[in-house]
C-alpha cells in the first residue's frame, strides 16, 4: 500500500477524532479498502493503530480546556472493564471471517451511524420548535418550564452522587458492544460512545467527546496488541510499518484538530462528519454490491 494513501487516510482520521472525538475508524476502514486495496481484516487492523494514535493525541490536545472538557474517569473505567476483553475477542475473530462478511457488517455499522446522527439532528429541531411553541403559548410565565428535554437515566453532570447500579450496567453493556466492534471491524465506536454518554449518563457533549477519546484509546490498545501478538498471516509482513505511518499522520492532524475544536461551531463539525460518513457508505456499498 502506498505511503501517500496511508498519510491521506491518517489525516482524515486525525481530523475527525481531534474535532468531534468520533468517526475516525468508520471512515478509515472503507478508505483503506477502496483506496489502498486492503482486505477487510488488514484495514481493520491498520485502522486500530490510527484510531489509537488519534485518540491519545486528541485527548492530550484537549488538556487545559476547562471543566467542560474534563474526562469522566468513572465512565471510562466502566466502559473499559467490558470493552478491553471484548476488543481482544473481536480482534482475534476478524482474520477468521470471510472478507465479504466483514465488509457487509461494516456497511451495516456505517448505516446505523448515519441514521443515529440524522435522527439526533431531527430530534433537536423538533424539540426546539416545541419549546418555542410552548413559550409563545405560556407567555413569560412559561420560561421556567421551557426545558422539556427527557432527563438522562444517569444524571452524572447534574448530580455526581446519583449513580445507581443500573448506570454501571449501562456502561458495561455498551462498553462490551463497542469493544467487540472495535476489535472486529477496526472502528473506534465513538458514534456509539458519545450518544451513550450524553443520553444514558447525562454528560455534556464536550465532556462526552473527551471521555469518548479516553475509552477509544483503551479499547484500541487491546485490539492492536492482540493483532501483534497473534501475528495473523492475513495482515501481511508490512503491517507494523504501515501502521506506524498511518498512526503518525493521524496523531499529527489529531493534535491540530483538538486545538481547533474549541473554535469550530458544532453544526460545522457535524456537517463535515456526516459528509465523510455518507461518502464512505456510498463507496463501500458499491464495492460490496459489485463484488469489487
Amino acid at each position: 500500500m502506498s505511503w501517500l494513501i496511508l498519510v491521506l487516510v491518517g489525516a482524515v482520521v486525525g481530523a475527525l477524532l481531534g474535532v468531534v472525538g468520533a468517526g475516525g475508524g468508520i471512515v478509515a476502514v472503507p478508505a483503506l479498502m477502496l483506496l489502498g486495496g486492503a482486505s477487510a481484516a488488514q484495514a481493520s487492523a491498520l485502522s486500530l493503530a490510527a484510531v489509537l494514535a488519534g485518540a491519545l493525541v486528541g485527548l492530550l490536545g484537549r488538556r487545559g480546556g476547562g471543566a467542560d472538557q474534563a474526562v469522566d474517569w468513572r465512565s471510562v473505567a466502566g466502559f473499559l472493564a467490558a470493552g478491553i476483553p471484548a476488543a481482544a475477542w473481536g480482534a482475534s475473530t476478524a482474520p477468521l471471517l470471510p472478507d465479504a462478511v466483514l465488509t457487509w457488517m461494516l456497511l451495516a455499522i456505517l448505516l446505523v451511524a448515519l441514521w443515529r446522527q440524522l435522527a439526533g439532528i431531527r430530534a433537536k429541531r423538533v424539540a426546539a420548535r416545541e419549546r418555542a411553541a410552548a413559550l409563545v403559548a405560556a407567555g413569560p410565565a412559561g420560561d421556567a418550564g421551557a426545558e422539556g428535554d427527557r432527563a438522562p437515566s444517569c444524571p452524572q453532570d447534574q448530580d455526581p452522587e446519583a449513580f445507581p447500579v443500573s448506570c454501571w450496567i449501562n456502561r458495561l453493556a455498551v462498553g462490551g458492544v463497542v469493544g467487540y466492534l472495535t476489535g472486529l471491524l477496526g472502528v473506534g465506536g465513538g458514534f456509539l460512545i458519545v450518544p451513550a454518554l450524553t443520553v444514558l449518563l447525562g454528560l455534556t457533549m464536550r465532556r462526552a467527546a473527551s471521555t469518548s477519546l479516553a475509552i477509544i484509546a483503551g479499547t484500541s490498545v487491546s485490539g492492536v496488541v492482540t493483532h501483534l501478538l497473534a501475528g495473523h498471516d492475513a495482515l501481511g509482513a508490512d503491517y507494523p510499518v504501515q501502521a506506524l505511518i498511518l498512526a503518525g499522520a493521524t496523531a499529527a492532524v489529531a493534535l491540530l484538530g483538538a486545538r481547533l475544536s474549541t473554535r469550530l461551531s458544532e453544526s460545522l463539525t457535524k456537517t463535515v462528519f456526516l459528509a465523510a460518513l455518507s461518502v464512505a457508505i456510498l463507496a463501500l456499498g458499491a464495492k460490496a454490491a459489485l463484488g469489487l
